[in-house]
Formats: C-alpha cells, sequence, structure tokens
C-alpha cells in the first residue's frame, strides 16, 4: 500500500506542471509577440517581409515554417563593452547557405544544417560595424572586461546590439508564415 502512495504522489507531482508552458523558452529575453506576423510579399527572386524590412524565404526554423530573414550572419559569441554601455556581438559574416551574410539580423545557431530545420535564436544587430573592433571579454571571475588578444575584421565583425525599442531576439511566431494574395 505504501508503494502505491508513493507511486501515485510521484506521478501527481510529474504530472502538475510548475509554470504554463511558452514558445518563447529558448530565447534569453522572453517578450511578447511583436502582433501577428504579416505575409510574405512575392517579389523577384523570392519574397519580402515588409515588417522587418528585409527579404526572406520559406524554411523550417523552430519547429515552424517561416519566411527567415536572407543574409544572416552567424553569431560566433557576445563580446563585453568596456564602458559598459551596450552588449556587443562578434559575427561571422562569411557567406553560408543562409546568403551572403550582411543582413542586421543574425543567428546564434550551434550546428548550420540549412538542409534541416534550423534552430537558435534570431538577433538583431546594429548594421554599422564598431569603429574599435577589439574583442573584450570578461575576465575569470566574470566582473570585468578586459581587451583579448584577438579583434574583429571585415568578414569577422564586432557590432552592437540594436538599440531598443527595436526588439533584440526575433521568433519564429514573428515571422511571416504564409505568401500575400
Amino acid at each position: 500500500m505504501r508503494a502505491l502512495s508513493f507511486l501515485l504522489t510521484a506521478f501527481l507531482c510529474a504530472c502538475k506542471p510548475s509554470s504554463p508552458p511558452s514558445v518563447y523558452m529558448s530565447s534569453p529575453n522572453p517578450r511578447p509577440p511583436l502582433g501577428p506576423p504579416g505575409c510574405a510579399r512575392p517579389i523577384a527572386g523570392g519574397y519580402m517581409d515588409d515588417r522587418l524590412g528585409t527579404p526572406c524565404h520559406f524554411t523550417m526554423f523552430r519547429g515552424a515554417k517561416v519566411c527567415l530573414p536572407n543574409n544572416m550572419g552567424l553569431v560566433i559569441f557576445g563580446v563585453c563593452d568596456p564602458t559598459g554601455k551596450t552588449e556587443r556581438i562578434w559575427i561571422n559574416r562569411e557567406p553560408n547557405c543562409l546568403g551572403n551574410g550582411t543582413s542586421k539580423y543574425v543567428i546564434s545557431t550551434i550546428d548550420l544544417q540549412c538542409d534541416a530545420t534550423l534552430g537558435g535564436n534570431i538577433q538583431v544587430v546594429d548594421p554599422m560595424p564598431l569603429a574599435d573592433q577589439v574583442l573584450y571579454t570578461n575576465d575569470q571571475n566574470g566582473k570585468n572586461c578586459m581587451p583579448s588578444s584577438l579583434s574583429g575584421n571585415a568578414l569577422h565583425p564586432v557590432h552592437n546590439i540594436a538599440p531598443p525599442p527595436i526588439p533584440r531576439f526575433i521568433y519564429e511566431t514573428d515571422l511571416p508564415s504564409t505568401v500575400c494574395k
């Protein structure tokens, strides 16, 4: 009887969620959607996402077929700002299967496999690379932002994260999932 009550208690505890599920759980800074996603307008050679102001193409991203921004760069890693003002990000702008890497939209993903469903997070960066291309990283204690021996370059520049009110992350629910009629 004790074993049965233990199993019943374990079952009830396992089934009771501690918080409601969210589609934004994989992004570090959850926010509400930008609103109902628009449709992708056909243009020569593809589609246009008018809300984000960028050409896009349909592919699977985080389990949904959406119009993903073209020409996204790949996030190498985040770097600190020695003044403490803005978060910076180091980007790989080399051409890849997402395009030529020149977009203000960048994706952080562990493994870029364009023939499979893409995962990761889409972030928005300031389109202009920083004049200071020194890579600053936190010390071992994570308290001091120190210059490293690495620096950005034309194909691997350092950018600021886009300033507010521009959202830092773009979710699959923000992207068009239909073609405009």
